[in-house]
């Protein structure tokens, strides 16, 4: 993994974030310090949690992944398989009506 790769992942990992906490802000009807604080240490208790999980589990199954992860490459079929449906139904896009 590259730094750049790394970056785009803090970069997107912040921004989800920042949505989180607006939201969450928002939706409190009052904001003492006392409940801003403990909103504030769980969110990010969370957010230091999860990529750190997420690496001691990756590390943990990569024994198990390694062997079958040159199946990935996948992306040519799926779009047989969406041009085989879009040349099925004659390129007509579908209507849905909603009653």
């Amino acid at each position: 993994m590259t730094l750049l790769n790394l970056f785009l992942i803090a970069v997107g990992l912040s921004m989800d974030a920042f949505a989180v906490s607006v939201c969450k802000g928002l939706a409190m009807e009052k904001a003492p310090l006392k409940k801003a604080a403990i909103a504030g240490v769980w969110f990010g208790s969370f957010q230091a949690l999860m990529p750190l999980l997420g690496y001691l589990l990756g590390n943990r199954f990569e024994k198990y992944i390694t062997h079958i992860d040159h199946l990935w490459p996948a992306g040519p079929d799926r779009r047989q398989y969406g041009q085989g449906s879009l040349l099925q139904r004659g390129g007509k896009s579908q209507q849905h009506h909603v009653l």
